[in-house]
Order: C-alpha cells, then structure tokens, then sequence
C-alpha cells in the first residue's frame, strides 16, 4: 500500500464484472463515475473481452478519467469450451453455462495475484463472483458483496423500487445506495453507441426514431446476458408484440445460422407495423 498522505492519495478500485454484455456495460459505466470524481478504476476482464472496453477506454482518457485495464486469461479449453468462448454471448446452449461459470471461478487465483501486485484500495465486483470477498480479504480490502461487505451499489433508483429498497435496509440490515441507472452517465451519442457489441441497426435511426415517438408510448423488451431462446419461443414473442399497439424496442442477441432461416422467413410473413 502506497505510504503517502492519506488525504492526497488518489484511491484505486477494481471493477470485475461477469463476462456478459448485460454485466460489462453497467459495471464500466459504474467505474466512469468513480473515475470522474478522481478515483483510478481498473476494469478487470478477459482478453476476447477486453475490445468491448477499449474504445471508451481511450476516450475517457481523453477526458483526464484515469480508467485503464488489466487482462486476466479465461480458462475456456481447460473445462472444455471453445478456446475464445469468454463471454455468455458466445454460448450454444444453456445447459453450456455451467461450465462457462466453472471457467469463471477458475480466475479466483488469477485475481488475487493482481490483488497483491496492485494493492486496491477496494473492489466492486459482480454478485455471481460471490469469490471476490474471500479474495479481497486475504489482502484486508474492502469489497461489494452481499453479506460481507461494507455496501451494496445498486443500479437502480429509489423512486422505481422503493419497497425493495426498504426491505434491504431496514430489514435485511445492509447498507445499499441506489446509483442508478448509471446508462445515464451516457450523454452524447458516441458514448451510447458504443456500449456492447454494435447493434444490427444504425444508432441514429434508432435514436431519432425513439425522439420522433410521444413520452411512454415505446416498450422496451430485453431478456438480459443469460436468457437462451430456441425458435419456437423467439417466434411467439415475435407474434405477441406484433399484434400489440405500441411501439417497440426489442434487443436479442446476434441469431445463429439455423435460427435465422426459420426466424426471419416466418415474421416477415405477419402484418409488419413500425418497430425497431
């Protein structure tokens, strides 16, 4: 641990999100605000991953935040994945997840080796690496976990959850802030584009789109990083919101070969209204 001046010490944390687009771009946006109030952050992630950082990883350096990252190699051959399949993105099949999990809590060593190299001053990590806390107190570093830590940082806002977030601190007695949602440190068009992989759809036809539509008039439908959908159930979600009324923004992940000669041939036949 550095020996200066507490009171002028710049605080470094460590950012360790779940390898999943869902976890990534909330966790890095966590880390932006941090980094605009002088904090170091480290985002910590895999090598396939690390270009989904990368590119607003150099603007924000343009912008004197001090974000950097550090590499840690996934495990994916040594538990019989795909050497490359670092992400839940990249799974085939749900059943293939408990694997992918197997690999992800391999990289326990792995951290606490940067722990003891870096020294930290804390580490905001992904609930699903309930690890994070046993490895940040080998080296008497605060953590953000359920039980053990100092706090929990929601992404969330008090006015939308206000009943859970009561339950989690009068009656679960855990100290919880809602920071959310953190989306909105996003405040130009660049910053929201380039968040997860590049969408199918040009950004600004979406958001020029999105402007042109009356206040709570578009439904927004995402099943979030772990969500695995075969055909038949993708093609009846694809029915329902066609016969809804209202405008729609749904997010799926990139359709595999197989599903796109089924997919797309039987939705195009319905009656197409204006969506996104």
């Amino acid at each position: 641990m550095s020996s200066e001046d507490p009171q002028h010490r710049q605080l470094h944390g460590f950012f360790f999100p779940l390898m999943a687009y869902g976890h990534m771009i909330p966790m890095f946006d966590i880390a932006r605000m941090f980094a605009s109030r002088g904090v170091k952050a480290t985002i910590i992630t895999t090598p396939a991953n690390a270009s989904t950082f990368s590119n607003a990883t150099e603007i924000n350096r343009l912008l004197n935040l001090d974000i950097n990252v550090q590499i840690l190699q996934f495990p994916a051959k040594e538990v019989g994945l795909t050497e490359g399949c670092e992400n839940l993105d990249d799974l085939d099949a749900l059943d293939t997840i408990h694997t992918f999990l197997k690999a992800v809590n391999m990289l326990q060593q792995p951290l606490e080796r940067l722990l003891e190299d870096y020294q930290p001053d804390f580490i905001v990590a992904d609930f699903t690496l309930h690890w994070a806390t046993e490895s940040a107190a080998k080296f008497g570093i605060p953590r953000d976990s359920e039980i053990k830590s100092y706090g929990v940082l929601v992404n969330s806002f008090y006015e939308l959850e206000p009943a859970y977030a009561d339950y989690y601190r009068n009656i679960m007695g855990r100290r919880a802030w809602q920071i959310g949602p953190v989306s909105l440190r996003n405040n130009n068009n660049i910053d929201k584009a380039q968040r997860g992989k590049r969408s199918t759809v040009d950004e600004h036809y979406v958001l020029n789109w999105l402007d042109s539509k009356e206040p709570n008039s578009v439904l927004y439908i995402c099943f979030g990083s772990t969500s695995k959908m075969n055909n038949a159930q993708l093609l009846e979600i694809a029915m329902a919101l066609e016969d809804l009324e209202f405008s729609f923004v749904w997010v799926i992940r990139k359709l595999r070969p197989t599903k796109k000669r089924v997919f797309y041939p039987n939705v195009s036949k319905r009656k197409r209204k204006e969506r996104v």
